[in-house]
């Protein structure tokens, strides 16, 4: 049973940063895309970005960061590696974002958006939130790519120790 529970923990780990980072590009994607010559077309956009943050976006970065602890923890030689650390940083960085810049962004414009739809303030009003909230996602897609890429490349990340 254990012996079967480390590559468990890799697979959803994987599979974990891949589904958070194709969230956050769909997101991106469909705020840069969401239609808003028609109020009813924008609210619904706003209200599909809100859907995949909160259904999928933050149960990824959940099940990312704590397969990523826990295998952490099952190979205690990794705790030495410099990569490991950056790596960890740029994960704390980006669930920073995501739930102080992001998905409270994500939230505000989709309320917004409902009282666009209901007639009481007009699309342009929200473009400062929105614009925040594309920042913070692309911000987030970057690190979290960068994430990846250190975990793929696995780089020694300091001075070399002096072999005699």
């Amino acid at each position: 049973m254990r012996a079967a529970m480390k590559p468990l923990l890799k697979w959803l780990h994987v599979a974990s940063a891949a589904g958070f980072v194709g969230v956050l590009a769909s997101m991106l994607l469909l705020s840069l895309t969401a239609d808003d010559s028609s109020d009813s077309a924008f609210a619904v956009a706003r209200r599909a970005i809100q859907t995949l943050g909160e259904s999928l976006g933050l149960p990824s970065l959940v099940l990312l960061m704590l397969t990523g602890m826990l295998l952490t923890m099952k190979q205690p030689a990794l705790v030495e590696a410099r990569w490991l650390w950056a790596k960890a940083l740029l994960g704390l960085l980006v669930s920073g974002l995501v739930l102080v810049m992001v998905q409270p962004g994500v939230m505000r414009a989709a309320a917004l958006a409902e009282m666009v739809l209901q007639g009481s303030m007009s699309v342009r009003t929200l473009e400062a939130a929105i614009r925040m909230e594309r920042i913070g996602v692309a911000i987030s897609v970057a690190l979290a790519l960068l994430a990846i890429g250190l975990a793929v490349w696995r780089p020694r990340l300091g001075r070399r120790p002096d072999r005699r």
